[in-house]
């Protein structure tokens, strides 16, 4: 029975695991979009200046 118990916990950390890697992923690529427009917009207000 304990061995079980111990599975169990194991595949649900594992599902943590990967679920916390897929969030930091996305918040990764988020950065990196935000990033992206911010510098578009700076530019667009330099070439107005």
């Amino acid at each position: 029975m304990r061995a079980q118990e111990k599975l169990v916990g194991r595949k649900r950390d594992m599902k943590m695991a990967r679920f916390l890697a897929k969030q930091a992923k996305e918040s990764k690529e988020m950065v990196k979009k935000a990033a992206k427009e911010t510098t578009e917009k700076t530019t667009k207000n330099d070439s107005t200046v």
